[in-house]
């Protein structure tokens, strides 16, 4: 018995001492002692002048000092040499790409199947980003791993083109990405932290740097840093400050995991830093002995203080939030922490955003509160690392549903923050939109984003805002559909838009009568927008069946269109439809016309009219003679006047005995006396009289003179 006993005390003695040993290690994890390394090399100053140049924005110094760093310690950089088995890219034809549909609020990209990620890599598997212009650029995986497709759109997100197909290269597939895009010297780069999987786990990922210019051309890339053997570099994310300085002092930013390549658990967090464009790269540790994940990278204090936001799971049950942060001068030397979000609620799936105009840090999360997960965030207004100066603990949506996977983007020249996240409820995922002006007032205008389809249920949407003009900025949104199917783009309901006002159609005018020898011009008023900076479109339609189908004949910025020569014998109906690329506004009437086989007024002269009628004159609008022709199916008493909108008389071109049969006559926009009149709206209106007494026939049109 006393041997029992004596067993049974030694366990717990054993057992206290192992949760003493995990409560420290716990401890250890979320308040790491700070023990700052003073670093008296010529190497660590030289690093510090090069740094204080650049941020006096001296060009030619920092030219110097950094030539000299990476000559005299070139062995602190990564630079693995070039392969014939490194990532390609190639350039599609152009026009490669789809249109949504003018009369639907989402515009695909593309329609095909995007990449899932796994239960260990990042959610970020399709990214928004854009350039200064305003521009915006679409980027994911295709569904195997194969291929990296970049999209641009110059026109707010209407229309789409393939800019680029980046492949990894023979027996390797893409594991995860990020992209960032900023200035360069005469263009815009696209700079991208990618990792592709070779032969050893579906994590043994190598990590490269990829660049292209705005236009898909100019592809260059560099591997970052050498896979460890059983490990990989996997789930980056990217962020350059060329916003802040010109493109000799801009630097690239990237983060990224150290994982086993077949688990996918991590042991470090890495920071790489590259100060010409992607050739070399300067890594640093900004945690290890973690599985740390859920990585992102930014900068304040004009880019001289570099942050790593990532998540923890010490603690399976109850992940919580780090910021690890360093001096740029101080790059490879001690980084500190900070716990933005630590709570005894479980707290994942993490971004991080700077406010260029205001150095205010966001973080946002997914926080699980009672078995629910809710949109959490934290925020400092001035920059500062200093716990007590943030406000924590912040609920941007908890509603019934699970909220999850936020994407944030703070527009560099705006400072507005827009913010997009999923809801899932019992039998659909919903995207939404929601933005802050300012963080103490909290987020507005939540808005639904996909209306009218389903959202994947695993990968994160991407919001971004971007310039209109030099006051106006806009915002969009793309995400994945369900089932990983299709790559889709809305910004039509994310602000308060005015669509183009009401405009009228003009010609061929309502029922007129053409021949297959006319020429034919659409022509319609100008719609006017409201909205400063908007742009107006206009989309052309014309049905030969009756408005059974309605096929687009073109999509322009201008109020006419010349179809190719060649009409063909049939009835149509046409209609305009101007939109600002967020709302549309149909033009007032839809329009028919009837296209008859060619007959001379001679040949036509032959037979006898059927019955009274009056064309339309063509040209409409006529600049500076047009002619009008009309049909009388027995001799009569004709006048033909031209009258003004206040139904003035401007001139008589007919008032006289005529035979039966088919009459022209032209007018040369002058009135009576002979003087040329103004622009502007008028009409002309026949009155027949039947000589037999048999017939009388009254229509009036309307023409357009414009000079």
């Amino acid at each position: 018995m006393k041997q029992l006993y004596i067993v049974l005390l030694f366990s717990f003695v054993l057992i206290d001492y192992l949760l003493a040993q995990s409560r420290g290690e716990i401890y250890r994890e979320a308040y790491p002692e700070y023990v700052e390394k003073i670093a008296d090399s010529y190497q660590t100053q030289l690093w510090r002048e090069m740094i204080s140049a650049r941020k006096a924005h001296n060009i030619s110094l920092h030219e110097t000092l950094r030539a000299q760093y990476e000559r005299d310690y070139s062995h602190a950089f990564s630079s693995a040499p070039s392969s014939p088995n490194d990532p390609f890219a190639i350039r599609p034809v152009q026009g490669q790409g789809f249109t949504g549909d003018w009369r639907d609020d989402d515009v695909t990209i593309y329609p095909g199947n995007v990449l899932e990620p796994s239960t260990t890599a990042t959610k970020r598997n399709v990214r928004l980003a854009v350039d200064s212009l305003g521009n915006k650029y679409a980027a994911f995986m295709t569904s195997n791993g194969d291929t990296l497709l970049v999209y641009r759109s110059v026109d707010h997100g209407s229309t789409w083109s393939r800019i680029a197909e980046v492949f990894p290269g023979d027996e390797t597939k893409w594991h995860s990405f990020d992209v960032f895009v900023t200035d360069s010297a005469n263009t815009h780069k696209l700079g991208f932290a990618a990792s592709r999987r070779v032969g050893t786990g579906p994590h043994g990922g190598e990590i490269f740097w990829l660049s292209m210019n705005s236009d898909g051309s100019g592809f260059w890339t560099q591997q970052i840093a050498s896979r460890p053997a059983g490990r990989g570099l996997v789930n980056p994310a990217i962020v350059s400050d060329g916003y802040l300085y010109s493109p000799e002092l801009t630097y690239w930013y990237v983060t990224y995991q150290n994982v086993d390549s077949s688990t996918g658990v991590g042991n470090a967090a890495l920071a790489a830093l590259s100060q010409n464009w992607g050739s070399s790269w300067l890594v640093a540790t900004a945690r290890s002995a973690y599985n740390d994940f859920d990585l992102d990278i930014d900068f304040t204090a004009g880019g001289n203080t570099i942050a790593v936001l990532l998540t923890n799971d010490l603690t399976v049950t109850n992940p919580n939030l780090r910021i690890r942060f360093v001096a740029l001068s101080n790059f490879t030397g001690t980084w500190s922490q900070i716990n933005p979000a630590s709570t005894s609620d479980p707290e994942f799936g993490s971004v991080l955003v700077t406010n260029r105009q205001t150095n205010a840090l966001l973080v946002m999360y997914t926080v699980t509160q009672s078995g629910n997960n809710n949109i959490g965030y934290a925020y400092n207004l001035t920059g500062s690392y200093v716990l007590s100066n943030w406000t924590v603990g912040q609920i941007l949506a908890a509603g019934s549903n699970s909220e999850s996977r936020v994407s944030v983007h703070c527009q560099e020249a705006e400072g507005l923050y827009r913010v997009a996240y999923v809801s899932s409820g019992p039998s659909r995922d919903t995207v939404i939109y929601t933005s802050s002006a300012s963080l103490p007032s909290g987020f507005s205008d939540r808005t639904i984003v996909n209306a009218d389809r389903n959202a994947n249920t695993t990968i994160a949407p991407s919001a971004a805002g971007f310039r209109i003009n030099a006051q106006t900025f806009d915002e969009g949104v793309v995400f994945i559909g369900a089932g990983s199917s299709g790559v889709f783009y809305d910004g039509s309901n994310l602000r308060a838009n005015t669509p183009p006002l009401a405009f009228n159609l003009l010609n061929p005018p309502d029922g007129d009568t053409l021949t297959v020898n006319d020429t034919l011009r659409y022509q319609w008023e100008r719609a006017t927008d409201p909205d400063p900076g908007d742009t107006v479109r206009y989309a052309l339609y014309r049905s030969s069946d009756g408005g059974s189908t309605w096929p687009m004949l073109i999509v322009t910025t201008d109020t006419s269109y010349s179809p190719p020569a060649g009409l063909v014998v049939g009835t149509y109906l046409w209609l305009v439809i101007a939109t600002d690329g967020i709302a549309f506004t149909a033009g007032a009437d839809t329009f028919s016309y009837v296209v008859t086989p060619a007959v001379s007024i001679r040949d036509r002269n032959a037979q006898s009219p059927p019955h009274y009628s009056l064309s339309q004159n063509y040209p409409n609008p006529l600049n500076p003679t047009t002619q009008i022709q009309y049909a009388l199916p027995r001799e009569s008493s004709v006048k033909l006047v031209v009258y003004n909108l206040l139904g003035q008389e401007v001139a008589k071109l007919i008032d006289a005995q005529q035979s039966a049969g088919y009459h022209e006559v032209a007018w040369n926009g002058r009135n009576t006396e002979g003087s040329t009149i103004g622009s502007g709206l008028y009409f002309y209106r026949i009155e027949a009289r039947a000589s037999d007494g048999n017939g009388t026939f009254m229509q009036m049109k309307k023409m357009l003179l414009l000079k």
